[in-house]
């Protein structure tokens, strides 16, 4: 936890055959999350600096502030989809060439 990736300590864990189960990441400032060793993402949390940019939108109604939240939100996955899927190899479409 809390590990310096690149650390001497953490390349020697790594040459030595220990594997990586899971990791927590932050993505651009505004997503944090871990990834398991099935590269299954959990725990996918707005930071606060994404929250913070919701709040800074004036609105008048709970409802109007609902559209601002989940646009910002939507926005930040929007981006964050693809450069996950580029990061882990590209998306699986082995499936789709059989049919």
């Amino acid at each position: 936890k809390n590990q310096e990736l690149t650390s001497k300590e953490i390349l020697n864990h790594i040459d030595s055959g220990m594997l990586v189960k899971k990791l927590a990441l932050s993505w651009s400032g505004g997503l944090e999350f871990m990834v398991d060793d099935q590269l299954v993402v959990k725990r996918l949390r707005f930071s606060d600096l994404i929250m913070e940019r919701a709040e800074d939108v004036h609105t008048d109604s709970a409802a109007e502030q609902f559209d601002v939240d989940f646009s910002i939100m939507n926005a930040e996955l929007a981006s964050f989809i693809p450069a996950l899927l580029e990061a882990f190899g590209g998306e699986d479409t082995s499936h789709l060439e059989a049919a």
